[in-house]
C-alpha cells in the first residue's frame, strides 16, 4: 500500500518535472540549499532595514510584478536642478520676450506716471507762487492808497526786456524767386489797369501764359494752354453764385465742348509728331488735311499688330473703323464722314446718324436714328470683334456708356474724350444730386502768399486784391481783412498806411492807398487794425494807427484818461508814451 502511494507520488513528481522542462518561456532555476539559504538571509536583512512601511510597499507592488527597488534607483538618479530653470522660448509662445516686454512696459508706465505727477506738481507750485505774488502786490497797492498822504505813488516804470512777440516783423529780403517775381509783376500790372478803370485789358491767364513761354517749362506751358482753352466760355455775372453758374446748361455745354476741343487739338498734334518722325513708314505724302494725316498715323499704329478682328474692309489700304475713329478723335467729323462714304453704300444708316451728329454734336440723335443705332448695336455691334467700330458707335450714338473701351482708350486723355463724347443734353430729374465742387480761392491765395507776405508786402497786397469781391463769415470784405492781418503781423504801419507829418498834419501815401475805391478805404482798414490793437493791449501802436485813421476823438479821450494817471507818476522816462499823450492833448485842445 505504501509502495503504491510512493509510486504514485513519484509519477506525479516526474510529470511536474516534464511540464516544467517542456515550458520554454520559463527558464529552469537550479539552486543549492546553500544558495537558497544565502538569498533568504539577504531578503531578511532588506526587510529589517526598510521597515514595516517598505515591507507593505514591497508586498503590494510585488504582488503585481513590480520591482520596487529598481524604481527607487531610477528616482534617485533624477535631478531636480533644472526643475525651476526658465523654459526655452518656442516659436508659438516666446515667454522670455513676453516677460521682457511686460517688464519694459511696467518701467515706462512708471516713468510716465512720475512725469505727469512732476508736471502737475510744478504747475500747482507755479500758480501758488503767482497767486502769492499777486496778493503781495494787491496789499502794496491798497496800503499805498490808505490815508490822506500827499506823497506820489511810487509806480516807476522799470525797464523790461523786449519779447519776441512785441518785436515788429520788418520787411526784409525778398522771398520770391525769379519765376514767382515774374508772375507777381503781371499781377501788379493787371491790378493797376483795374484800379484805373481800364475796360479793355488782356486776360490774366494769357499774361501768365506769356510768362510760362519765357521760362520754357513744357508742363507749365501745357497747364496754361488748358486754362486758356477752358476759360473761353461766356462771362459770368460777378455777384452770381459760382455753383449756380456752373449748373447753367449753357455753361456746362461750353465746358464740355472746350474740354473736347483741347483733347482733340492735343491728339492731332500728337499724330502729326508721330507721322513727322516716321515719314518713310507713314507714307503720308505732301497732301494736307486730316484724312492723309490719319491714314499715315493708322498705318504706323497698326504696324505689326494682328488686324484680323477688324471688319468691313479697308479705305486706301487702311482698315475702315480705325480710320473713322481717329478722324473723330482728332476733331474732324467731316473726315470721318468722308471715310464712310468712300467705303461704299453698306453704311448708309450710320452715315445718316453721323450727319445728324455733325449738325449738333451736343444733342442726342433724333428719336428714329437713335432707335435704329441702339437696336443695331445691341444685336450686332456689341459682339463685334472690331473695338474701333464699337467705340465709334458709342461716340456717335451713346449706345453703351458703361463700356470702357480699354482696347482703344490707352491713355487718360482717350478715356476723358470718350466720356465727354458720351454726354448729351437730356432732361434732368430735379431729385438728382448736383455733384459740384468749388475751389476755395481765398485759402489758395492765402497759402501761396504766406511765404512772402512779410518780405514782399506790395506783391502780397496785389494778390489779396483778387479777394475784393469775397466776404468773410461775418460779412466783411475779405481783402480788407487780409490787409488788417498783415498790418498786425508786420507792425510796419508807415509803409502800409503812410506817415503823419508833424509839420503839416497831413498823411503821406502808403501801399494801401493805390487800392482805394468806393468799396475799399485804407482809413477803414487802419481803423479795423487799431481796434484789434486795442483788444490785444498794444495801446502805443493803437494810438499811431488811430492817428493815421483820423480818429482824433478817440485819441483825445484816451489822452485825458491816461494823463489823469500820468500826472501822479513820480518817474517818467523822457519821450515815453505818457509824455507824448500830454503833448498830443495840448495840441488837440
Amino acid at each position: 500500500m505504501a509502495d503504491e502511494d510512493f509510486s504514485k507520488l513519484l509519477q506525479q513528481a516526474e510529470q511536474l518535472t516534464t511540464e516544467i522542462e517542456g515550458n520554454e518561456e520559463l527558464p529552469r532555476v537550479e539552486r543549492s540549499l546553500g544558495q537558497v539559504l544565502e538569498a533568504s538571509h539577504e531578503l531578511y536583512s532588506r526587510v529589517i532595514q526598510s521597515g514595516p512601511n517598505n515591507i507593505q510597499a514591497h508586498v503590494l507592488f510585488g504582488s503585481k510584478g513590480i520591482d520596487l527597488q529598481q524604481i527607487s534607483q531610477k528616482l534617485e538618479t533624477l535631478s531636480s536642478k533644472r526643475t525651476f530653470e526658465p523654459l526655452q522660448p518656442i516659436a508659438d509662445s516666446d515667454i522670455e520676450s513676453f516677460l521682457k516686454n511686460e517688464r519694459e512696459n511696467a518701467i515706462l508706465s512708471l516713468i510716465d506716471e512720475v512725469n505727469k505727477n512732476s508736471l502737475q506738481t510744478t504747475e500747482d507750485q507755479k500758480w501758488e507762487h503767482m497767486l502769492s505774488e499777486w496778493n503781495k502786490e494787491k496789499i502794496k497797492l491798497m496800503n499805498a492808497m490808505i490815508g490822506p498822504s500827499q506823497n506820489w505813488l511810487d509806480l516807476k516804470r522799470t525797464p523790461e526786456l523786449p519779447s519776441i512777440a512785441d518785436t515788429p516783423k520788418k520787411f526784409g529780403h525778398s522771398m520770391l524767386d525769379s519765376i514767382e517775381a515774374a508772375y507777381a509783376r503781371q499781377v501788379q500790372q493787371y491790378n493797376k489797369l483795374i484800379s484805373h478803370g481800364a475796360k479793355s485789358r488782356t486776360a490774366l491767364h494769357q499774361k501768365f501764359s506769356q510768362v510760362a513761354e519765357e521760362f520754357n517749362d513744357p508742363k507749365v506751358k501745357e497747364m496754361w494752354e488748358i486754362i486758356k482753352t477752358m476759360a473761353n466760355i461766356p462771362a459770368l455775372v460777378r455777384d452770381e453764385d459760382p455753383l449756380k453758374a456752373r449748373g447753367n446748361p449753357t455753361i456746362q455745354q461750353c465746358l464740355i465742348a472746350q474740354g473736347k476741343k483741347y483733347l482733340e487739338k492735343r491728339y492731332k498734334q500728337y499724330m502729326s509728331d508721330v507721322v513727322r518722325a516716321n515719314p518713310a513708314a507713314a507714307l503720308r505724302g505732301g497732301e494736307p488735311g486730316t484724312f492723309p494725316l490719319v491714314r499715315g498715323f493708322v498705318g504706323l499704329r497698326l504696324q505689326g499688330l494682328n488686324i484680323q478682328g477688324l471688319t468691313d474692309g479697308v479705305v486706301d489700304d487702311r482698315p475702315l473703323w480705325p480710320m473713322v475713329y481717329y478722324c473723330l478723335r482728332s476733331g474732324d467729323s467731316n473726315a470721318a464722314l468722308y471715310c464712310l462714304r468712300k467705303a461704299g453704300r453698306d453704311h448708309e444708316e450710320f452715315i445718316a446718324a453721323l450727319e445728324d451728329h455733325i449738325r449738333d454734336p451736343e444733342k442726342a440723335l433724333s428719336d428714329k436714328l437713335q432707335t435704329e443705332i441702339n437696336l443695331k448695336y445691341r444685336l450686332q455691334i456689341r459682339h463685334s470683334t472690331d473695338p474701333y467700330k464699337r467705340a465709334v458707335y458709342c461716340v456717335v450714338g451713346c449706345c453703351d456708356v458703361s463700356d470702357e473701351h480699354s482696347e482703344v482708350a490707352r491713355t487718360a486723355d482717350d478715356y476723358l474724350w470718350l466720356k465727354l463724347s458720351a454726354i448729351k443734353t437730356l432732361s434732368v430729374d430735379t431729385d438728382d444730386p448736383v455733384p459740384l465742387r468749388r475751389l476755395n480761392l481765398a485759402r489758395l491765395i492765402l497759402l501761396y502768399v504766406r511765404k512772402f507776405e512779410l518780405s514782399d508786402p506790395s506783391d502780397a497786397l496785389n494778390y489779396y486784391f483778387f479777394l475784393r469781391n469775397l466776404k468773410d463769415p461775418s460779412g466783411k470784405n475779405l481783402f480788407m481783412c487780409c490787409c488788417t492781418d498783415l498790418a498786425l503781423e508786420s507792425r510796419d504801419y508807415d509803409l502800409l498806411f503812410g506817415r503823419m507829418e508833424a509839420s503839416t498834419g497831413l498823411r503821406t501815401s502808403g501801399l494801401l492807398d493805390q487800392f482805394n475805391n468806393p468799396h475799399i478805404d485804407s482809413k477803414v482798414i487802419a481803423l479795423n487794425a487799431a481796434e484789434q490793437l486795442v483788444n490785444k493791449g498794444l495801446f502805443e501802436d493803437a494810438i499811431i494807427v488811430y492817428d493815421i485813421a483820423g480818429q482824433l476823438e478817440w485819441l483825445r479821450e484816451q489822452a485825458e484818461v491816461l494823463n489823469t494817471f500820468a500826472g501822479n507818476i513820480a518817474y517818467r522816462m523822457p519821450g515815453d508814451t505818457y509824455s507824448q499823450l500830454a503833448q498830443m492833448q495840448i495840441l488837440m485842445n
